[in-house]
């Protein structure tokens, strides 16, 4: 939008206030109606009912671009007095035009820098940080391209004292010419194939491998079950001999931290499906005798939720599919944090209080390994205090 004034701007995205305004409506008539906040997938389907809505109908012999560059230049006249030629002119005119060189501090480009890597997995290379640290500089450094490179590699250098290198440098002075590269290094390493660690990500790595073992997350007895097992069976919801294997381990362990890996396409989405229902109590269709009564949970677990997780917005939605209460990682976070400095009483502009966590609730976080490390220490940290169990579900691949 650079060039672009801000009178346009607003003409054009008066279609995007129309779906907000509408998508709102459908809330408010939703929690009137059923006295709580839509989850996250039911938000989904009102916005898109509202973008349906908003929809100006569409001509039967259809609108040419001709036609439709055409409506636009008469819209802009008839509202801000100039046509698209004049935001032409004004997007090129301000193309030509270079903002001041950007004064930036060095330590907080390397701090933002660490941790974005530290965001996006367990470890990092040279190359991740070099981007990392482009990403967080000013887009105008007053320098030349071969000066930028020299900063670039400066800077990295600098943050990687910061990391730890997870296998030390080797020694090759003693080696032969053949076996060492021009700049000293060994032949038998990749270039650039070091790979390092900030000593955050190292701590929520260890802080999840000690959850694994930790016990005390509310469990079943394994007769208990294997009767939850042979009712989905007898209910028409067979699963196959891994499946039911991973749902009794979980069910009965009573770890706080669970992982459940396995390849694509063998079922995993329809194991936590099953899982939700059995953690819940919707598996056991009966009354409060039976091991779950609808919406209860089962006796010995109490009234449990399922909160399913996921890096990415579409594979949320993947999750809400098998009726999990859903949301990306960053959303909850985001709530989580919110909800710590909520004033009480507060209006709940954004739903979250629908995703407060409690005893005994169960967060399951799909596709765990494209999450970073400080991501799910942090999961794994809210839930410890909240005293729910998390599980952790991805692809070795």
């Amino acid at each position: 939008m650079i060039g672009v004034r801000q009178d346009v701007i607003d003409l054009f995205s008066s279609r995007h206030r129309a779906i907000t305004a509408k998508t709102q409506e459908l809330v408010d008539a939703y929690k009137e109606r059923y006295g709580h906040e839509p989850n996250a997938l039911q938000r989904t389907r009102l916005a898109q009912e509202a973008t349906l809505a908003t929809r100006a109908a569409k001509a039967h012999e259809g609108e040419t671009t001709e036609q439709r560059l055409d409506r636009w230049d008469a819209e802009l006249r008839a509202e801000v007095g100039a046509g698209l030629t004049a935001v032409a002119t004004d997007v090129l005119d301000r193309a030509q035009q270079s903002d001041p060189a950007a004064e930036f501090s060095v330590r907080d480009v390397l701090d933002r820098a660490l941790a974005r890597v530290a965001e996006q997995g367990g470890s990092f290379t040279r190359s991740d940080l070099i981007r990392a640290v482009s990403d967080e500089l000013p887009g105008n450094l007053g320098l030349s391209p071969e000066r930028v490179r020299e900063l670039l590699d400066g800077l990295t250098d600098e943050a990687l004292q910061a990391g730890l290198r997870h296998v030390p440098e080797t020694d090759t002075s003693a080696w032969p010419e053949d076996l060492r590269l021009q700049n000293g290094a060994s032949v038998f390493e990749g270039p650039g194939s070091a790979r390092f660690s900030t000593v955050g990500q190292l701590a929520a790595d260890q802080a999840l491998r000690d959850a694994a073992v930790d016990r005390g997350a509310p469990a079943l007895t394994t007769e208990q079950a294997d009767a939850l097992v042979a009712q989905m069976a007898a209910s028409g919801r067979e699963l196959g001999d891994d499946q039911a294997a991973a749902l009794r381990g979980i069910l009965t362990s009573g770890a706080q931290l669970e992982v459940m890996v396995a390849a694509a396409g063998t079922g995993k989405s329809f194991t936590v499906g099953a899982l939700a229902d059995a953690w819940t109590g919707r598996a056991t269709p009966g009354s409060g005798d039976q091991p779950g009564a609808p919406g209860e949970g089962p006796r010995e677990l109490g009234e449990r939720r399922v909160f399913g997780l996921a890096p990415s917005e579409i594979a949320a939605q993947v999750l809400a599919e098998d009726g999990l209460t859903t949301a990306n990682t960053h959303r909850w976070l985001g709530a989580q944090r919110r909800l710590d400095t909520a004033r009480l009483g507060a209006p709940d502009r954004f739903g979250d209080d629908a995703l407060r966590l409690r005893a005994g609730d169960l967060v399951v976080v799909d596709e765990a390994g494209m999450a970073g490390t400080t991501e799910l220490g942090e999961i794994h940290q809210r839930c410890q205090a909240a005293g729910a169990k998390l599980l952790l579900v991805g692809d070795p691949h």
